[in-house]
């Protein structure tokens, strides 16, 4: 009946328990599973640096300095700006992979034959599609709550989103 699972994973509760489903219909039917994360945009939050730094999930690069009398004015404040968007890239990305990473474990725990994982940036909504799309995914499933925002409840959450604009069937999780 299914030949190719989504399961969009983000470290929420909800999205472990779906992953877990979706790896017990993998296994029952035989299907492949893809394991799909959406990483973060924008700066990462001081929490999550600090996390990053303890767990050495990421590398500082070390910036070479620009002597103050080359940099036009502001330019300094822009460049700053540049080099902490990279850092929040570089946090969110290897967050995502750990994510990632312990959702294949746990399917590879649950015997499933053919496991994918994808790392991908965006809107959450509009990558879980186009993975769905592209893979001609025959199920999605995915937890009702993941890590959104107080704005994901009040302008309705991804998971309810895909399921009103998905390709395929979906199964949202509690």
């Amino acid at each position: 009946m299914f030949k190719t699972i989504l399961a969009p994973v983000d470290g929420s509760d909800h999205a472990a328990k779906a992953a877990d489903l979706a790896v017990e219909l993998a296994k029952a039917y035989g299907a492949k599973l893809i394991l799909l994360h959406v990483t973060l945009q924008g700066e990462a939050p001081t929490q999550l640096r600090r996390l990053a730094e303890i767990e050495h999930l990421v590398q500082a690069a070390p910036v070479e300095p620009v002597p103050v009398a080359n940099v036009p004015a502001g330019l300094g404040a822009a460049l700053r700006g540049l080099e902490e968007n990279r850092q929040s890239q570089a946090i969110y990305q290897a967050l995502g992979q750990r994510i990632l990473d312990i959702a294949e474990r746990a399917a590879r725990a649950g015997d499933v034959a053919e496991i994918e994982t994808r790392l991908v940036v965006g809107d959450p909504t509009d990558q879980i599609i186009k993975a769905a799309e592209g893979s001609a995914a025959d199920l999605i499933v995915m937890g009702s709550r993941g890590l959104g925002d107080l704005k994901g409840l009040l302008l309705g959450s991804v998971s309810h989103k895909v399921a009103s604009l998905a390709p395929c069937t979906c199964i949202t999780v509690k």
